[in-house]
C-alpha cells in the first residue's frame, strides 16, 4: 500500500467516528404509561433518538432509578417519588450539556377526595359516611376533623365507607392518606350538627302535627285536605294513623300537607296538591303518594306550600311552589334548586327555603317580604342568595315569615318578621333584613320556628319559646306573646320541639306533650286550649301523678320526688320562700326527696324515702311537730326521729304512721284530734291511744281517723267527737278510706261508697243534708275504684271510669256549672275519664290514664296549676306531670 493510500485510509477511519459529546442531542418522543403515583416506582420506557452516551435521566428533576440505556431509541427505568400531583417534564441528557425536554409527559397521580356523603351528621357520631374520590388505594388513613374514621372499609379506588366519630358542632375536612398516592382532602365536606337538629321525630308548621315513633307517622288536628294522611277529611282531636303502613324514618308538616321519607330515602307526600306539592302529579290526596322522579333523599324540608329533598350528594331538589331553580313556575316534580351549590341542612318556610352548605355557610331563596332571606334587602329571589353577616350555622330553622339558626358554639340569631316578637330581639319594633343575636346569651343545642313564634332547647335540656302567644303557644302559662326567650314551665326536659302555628309540641323523655290553641284539635289530647304542656293521647306512656291537698292550693311530686306546689301560699304552705300565690307549680325548697306528702289548709308535710317526716309552713300549734310554735317557708324536720310509712294532715294537726302500724299525732288538740285522750296541744308527736294497729291513716279540719282491718276508727270532732278512736263502721267492712271538713267516706270491698259526718251541703251523698256519727250509703247503686273528699264535697271514679261527684257547688267542684249542689252523685261534665282523684277545699283534681293530670272548681288562687287564675266548671290540664296517681285526701 502506498503512503497516501495509508494517509487515505487513516483519514476515513478518523472521519467516521464522532468526538464525544459532539454529536446530535438526544430526542425524547414518548414515555410509557405516562402516569403513574406519587411514591413512585412506576416502571416506564422513554422512546426517542439519540440515546447514546446518556448521563442522566429525570422525571421531575429527580433521576429515575434502575436506569438502563438498550439502544440509541430506548431507555427503561423506574420513577421516583413526587411530593405533588401533576404533569413532570422527562429530560435525558447526554454528555456535558446535550438534552431533551419532554414537557409533562409523566403524569404523578395524586389521592383526590371528591364529597362525603351525607353532608351533616350528628355530633354523637356513628353515622354511616361514605367518601368518594380518585386513587384510593394503600390506604393508611381517613380522618374526619383529625379523628379516624370508625369501621373503614376501602370499596375500591374511588369509594371508602365507615362511621363518623364523635366530634364538636361545626363542618369538618375529610382527608385520605395513601402511602401510594400521598393525601387528598375535601375541605368542609361535613357538617356536624346536634343530634336534635337532625330528622326530629315530631313536625308542626301550621294547624295539624305528624310524629314518628317506632317508625309509623301519626297525626291530628285539621284535616280538610288529607293532611293527616288516614284515608278521610275529619279533623282528628287525638293521632291518627297515617295509611298504608309505612315505615318512616322522618315526616314533615306544611301548610294543608305533609310528606315522609323512607329509611330508604323514598319520599312521600299527602294532602293539599294546589301548586304540585305532593309532587305525584295527581292531585291532592288523603292517603300517602310517592313522590315522582324516583329520587332518592337523605332528608325532606316541607314548607308552606313546597317541599325540598336533599340528595346524598348535597344536591337540592324541590317541587311545589318557589322551587328555587331560578324560576317561578310551580313543578309537580322535584327539580334542581340552588345549581352549584351542595347542601348539608335544608329548611323550608312559608313560601321560601333555606339551606346550610357542609362549611356552614346560609343560603335562602324564594319570597322575601319580610327580609326572611337574610340577605340585607326585601327583594324577592327565585335563586339562592347568601345570607349577609359572614357567620357559619350548624342549625337552620323557617316559619311562616322569619328564620332562626345556631352557631357551633350555640348562639341564636333570627331575620325576617318580628310582628309578634319572634326574632327574639327584646323588642316587637320591626323586623331585620340580616342575622340578629337572640337576646338572653343562652346556649342551644337546636331551634325551631313555627308561623310566628320560634323554640329553642338548650344545652341542659330546658325549653325556651318567643314570639306569638295570644293562645298560649309559648308554654308559660301566659297569653302575652315575648320578644325574649321564656321557660315552658313543667320542670321537662325535651330533646325535640315542633312550633306550630298557635300550638307547640314537643318530645320529653320519649312522651309527646302540646299545649296552646286547639282550634282543630291540634294538641293531639281531646281536651281544649291549655296553656302548659300536656301529654298526647295514646302516643307513649307518661310519668303519674300526686297531689291535691285540702286547702286552696295543691301540691305533687316529680318521677324523682321532688315537691311542687301552686295557689294560696297563706302561711308560706308552698314552700317557696314566699307568700305569694303561684298559678303555676313552684319547687319546695331544701332540695329533699319526699315519698308521699300531706297538703293541709296552712301547713304542709311529706315524708322523704327514707321515712323521715317533715313539714313546713304555719306552726302555731305545734302542727309541723318541730318542738316550737313557728313558721318556715322551708321543710323543717319532725322531731323524735320516728320513721313513718304514712302520714296525714288536718286544718292545724298532723298525724302519721309508724312503720309498726302505732299512729302518733301533733298539733291543735282541742277537739281530741290527737287522739291521746287529752284536750293539750303538742309540738312534738303523740302517741294515739287504744293500742291499736292501723294500715291507713286519713284526715279531715279537726278529725282523724284510722283503718284497721276493715274497722274504722275515728277521734276529734267528725259529727261524734271523742279524743280517743272510736269504732263507726259497725254493719259494714271497709277497705280504704278518704278524710276531708268535716266528712269521711270509705270504700267496702266491692266498691260501694259509705260516708259519715257532716252533711250541711250533702257531701255524704245519701239524698240527704243530715249529718251522721256512723257509715251511711251513698245513693245511686254506684260502684267506686276511688274516692276522694274536698271540704264540702266528694268526688268518685266508679269502677267503669266515670268520675261523680256530690255535694257543694259553688265554684263548679262537682265538674259542672255552679249550683247549690247535689245531695247525690252527679257526672262531670267533659270527663276525660280519670284512674285517681284528690279533692282540696272548693277543688278537684284527677289523672286520666294517659297522664294528663287535670283540675277544676275554684281557681281564684291558681289551685288549679293551669297558669291562670278563677274557677272553670270542667277538668283544664294542669303545668305538671309528676311520679304517682294523685292520693285520696287523707
Amino acid at each position: 500500500m502506498t503512503r497516501a493510500t495509508l494517509l487515505l485510509a487513516a483519514f476515513l477511519i478518523v472521519g467516521c467516528s464522532e468526538p464525544t459529546g459532539s454529536g446530535p442531542p438526544p430526542v425524547v418522543e414518548t414515555v410509557s404509561p405516562s402516569n403513574g403515583p406519587l411514591a413512585g416506582g412506576t416502571a416506564v420506557t422513554i422512546t426517542g433518538r439519540n440515546f447514546s452516551d446518556i448521563s442522566s435521566v429525570t422525571v421531575g428533576g429527580t433521576e429515575i432509578l434502575n436506569r438502563h440505556v438498550v439502544s440509541a431509541t430506548q431507555i427503561t427505568g423506574t420513577t421516583p417519588a413526587a411530593t405533588a400531583a401533576g404533569a413532570a417534564d422527562v429530560v435525558v441528557a447526554a454528555g456535558a450539556s446535550a438534552n431533551s425536554h419532554c414537557t409533562g409527559c409523566f403524569t404523578y397521580l395524586g389521592l383526590a377526595v371528591h364529597a362525603a356523603s351525607p353532608t351533616a351528621i350528628a355530633v354523637s357520631g356513628g353515622s354511616q359516611v361514605r367518601i368518594t374520590g380518585a386513587y384510593f388505594t394503600a390506604i393508611t388513613g381517613v380522618t374526619v376533623g383529625g379523628v379516624e374514621l370508625g369501621n373503614r372499609t376501602v370499596v375500591s379506588d374511588t369509594e371508602i365507607t365507615g362511621t363518623g366519630p364523635a366530634l364538636g358542632a361545626g363542618s369538618k375536612d375529610v382527608v385520605v392518606t395513601s402511602s401510594a398516592y400521598g393525601s387528598g382532602s375535601c375541605n368542609g365536606c361535613i357538617l356536624y350538627v346536634p343530634a336534635n337538629v337532625l330528622a326530629p321525630p315530631i313536625a308542626s308548621l301550621s294547624l295539624h302535627t305528624c310524629q314518628i315513633s317506632a317508625g309509623s307517622a301519626s297525626c291530628w288536628g285539621l284535616n280538610g285536605s288529607g293532611q293527616l294522611g288516614d284515608g278521610s277529611n275529619a279533623m282528628a282531636a287525638t293521632p291518627v294513623s297515617v295509611s298504608g303502613g309505612i315505615a318512616f324514618k322522618s315526616v314533615g308538616v306544611g301548610g294543608a300537607h305533609s310528606c315522609g321519607l323512607t329509611p330508604t330515602g323514598v319520599a312521600f307526600c299527602w294532602g293539599d296538591d294546589a301548586v304540585g306539592q305532593v309532587g305525584a302529579g295527581t292531585g291532592s290526596s288523603s292517603v300517602p303518594v310517592p313522590v315522582s322522579g324516583g329520587v332518592t333523599f337523605n332528608s325532606l324540608a316541607v314548607g308552606g306550600s313546597h317541599n325540598c329533598g336533599l340528595t346524598p350528594s348535597g344536591a337540592a331538589l324541590c317541587w311545589g311552589g318557589q322551587p328555587g331553580n331560578g324560576g317561578t313556575t310551580n313543578t309537580s316534580v322535584p327539580t334542581p334548586a340552588a345549581a352549584g351549590l351542595r347542601f348539608a341542612l335544608l329548611v323550608a318556610g312559608g313560601g321560601f327555603t333555606c339551606g346550610l352548605t357542609p362549611a356552614g355557610v346560609a343560603y335562602c331563596w324564594g319570597v322575601n317580604d319580610a327580609g326572611q332571606l337574610g340577605n340585607g334587602t326585601s327583594t324577592n329571589s327565585p335563586a339562592p342568595v347568601l345570607v349577609s353577616g359572614g357567620l357559619t350555622f350548624t342549625g337552620i330553622a323557617a316559619g311562616g315569615q322569619h328564620v332562626c339558626a345556631m352557631t357551633a358554639a350555640g348562639d341564636a340569631y333570627c331575620w325576617g318578621s318580628n310582628s309578634a316578637g319572634q326574632l327574639g330581639k327584646g323588642n316587637f319594633y320591626g323586623g331585620s333584613l340580616s342575622p340578629v343575636d337572640v337576646v338572653g346569651g343562652r346556649t342551644f343545642s337546636a331551634l325551631e320556628a313555627g308561623s310566628m313564634h320560634t323554640c329553642g332547647i338548650v344545652v341542659s335540656g330546658a325549653l325556651y319559646c318567643w314570639g306569638f302567644n295570644q293562645e298560649g303557644a309559648l308554654g308559660n302559662g301566659s297569653l302575652a306573646s315575648s320578644d325574649v326567650p321564656v321557660a315552658v314551665v313543667g320542670g321537662l326536659t325535651f330533646t325535640a320541639v315542633a312550633p306550630g302555628q298557635y300550638h307547640t309540641c314537643g318530645v320529653s323523655a320519649g312522651t309527646t306533650y302540646c299545649w296552646g290553641g286547639d282550634r282543630f284539635e291540634e294538641l293531639g289530647n281531646g281536651i281544649a286550649q291549655t296553656f302548659l304542656p300536656v301529654p298526647v293521647s295514646g302516643l307513649d306512656s307518661v310519668p303519674l301523678a300526686r297531689g291535691g291537698p285540702y286547702g286552696e292550693y295543691s301540691c305533687a311530686l316529680t318521677a324523682g320526688g321532688a315537691a311542687y306546689c301552686w295557689g294560696y301560699n297563706n302561711g308560706q304552705v308552698l314552700g317557696d320562700g314566699t307568700g305569694s300565690a303561684r298559678a303555676l307549680p313552684t319547687p319546695v325548697s331544701g332540695g329533699l326527696t319526699f315519698s308521699t306528702l300531706a297538703p293541709a289548709g296552712t301547713h304542709n308535710c311529706g315524708l322523704t324515702t327514707g321515712g323521715a317526716a317533715y313539714c313546713w309552713g304555719s306552726g302555731i300549734y305545734g302542727e309541723l311537730g318541730a318542738g316550737a310554735t313557728l313558721f318556715t317557708s322551708a321543710p323543717i324536720a319532725v322531731t323524735g326521729g320516728l320513721t313513718f310509712s304514712d302520714i296525714t294532715a288536718g286544718i292545724n294537726h298532723t298525724c302519721a304512721l309508724s312503720t309498726s302500724g302505732a299512729a302518733y299525732c301533733w298539733g291543735s288538740n282541742r277537739l281530741g284530734q290527737l287522739g291521746n285522750g287529752t284536750g293539750t296541744d303538742s309540738r312534738d308527736p303523740v302517741l294515739v291511744l287504744g293500742g291499736h294497729t292501723f294500715t291507713q291513716l286519713s284526715a279531715g279540719i279537726w278529725h282523724t281517723c284510722g283503718l284497721e282491718g276493715t274497722a274504722v276508727y275515728c277521734w276529734g270532732d267528725w259529727y261524734g267527737r271523742a279524743s280517743i278512736p272510736q269504732w263507726v263502721n259497725p254493719s259494714v267492712d271497709i277497705v280504704s278510706i278518704t278524710s276531708g271538713g268535716w266528712h269521711s267516706c270509705g270504700l267496702s270491698s266491692g266498691g260501694s261508697a259509705y260516708c259519715w259526718g257532716w252533711n250541711t251541703k250533702g257531701e255524704l251523698g245519701d239524698g240527704s243534708t243530715s249529718p251522721s256519727a256512723s257509715t251511711t250509703a251513698v245513693s245511686g247503686g254506684l260502684t267506686f275504684k276511688a274516692l276522694t273528699v274536698g271540704n264540702e264535697h266528694t268526688c268518685g271514679v266508679t269502677t267503669g271510669g266515670a268520675t261523680y261527684c256530690w255535694g257543694f257547688n259553688q265554684y263548679g267542684q262537682l265538674g259542672n256549672d255552679p249550683s247549690p249542689g247535689s245531695p247525690t252523685p252527679v257526672a262531670i261534665q267533659s270527663d276525660p275519664g280519670f284512674s285517681a282523684l284528690t279533692a282540696g277545699q272548693d277543688h278537684t283534681c284527677g289523672l286520666t290514664s294517659a297522664g294528663i293530670l287535670s283540675c277544676w272548681g275554684d281557681g281564684y288562687y291558681g289551685q288549679l296549676g293551669r297558669g291562670t287564675f278563677g274557677w272553670v266548671t270542667a277538668p283544664v290540664p294542669t303545668a305538671l306531670v309528676a311520679a304517682a296517681p294523685p292520693a285520696p285526701r287523707r
